[in-house]
This record gives C-alpha cells, structure tokens and sequence, in this order.
C-alpha cells in the first residue's frame, strides 16, 4: 500500500466513515457485553477485513488518478 495513506481518508467523508465505524464498533461492544467471544471475533474481523478492502479500493483509486 502507499506510504500515503492518510490522504486516501479524503475520499471518504467523515459521516460515511463514522457511520461505518460506529456500526462495526457498536457489534463488537455487543459482542463483549453479552459475553460472546465467537461473535466478537468475527465482529471484529469484519470490522478488519473492510478497513482493509477500503484501503485497498481508495489506493486503486488514486493510482488510476495518478
């Protein structure tokens, strides 16, 4: 990935990033509460894995741009 990550953010806005934030973190809290470590992990993985594939679309994105 590019060493230039934190401008990639850009191409988001912030109330889509928060959203999705709160959703994934608003699970995982969930998960912990109601004492469920399987569920957890996975909310937690998710939450991972599309951290990761945003990064990863927003980098495409940008090398296309460039």
């Amino acid at each position: 990935m590019s060493a230039e990550l934190p401008c990639l953010r850009t191409d988001l806005t912030d109330v889509a990033m928060k959203w999705i934030s709160q959703v994934d973190i608003t699970r995982i809290i969930a998960a912990i509460v109601t004492e469920d470590p399987a569920a957890a992990e996975a909310a937690v993985r998710d939450h991972v894995a599309g951290v990761v594939e945003t990064l990863r679309t927003l980098e495409a994105r940008q090398e296309r741009a460039s």
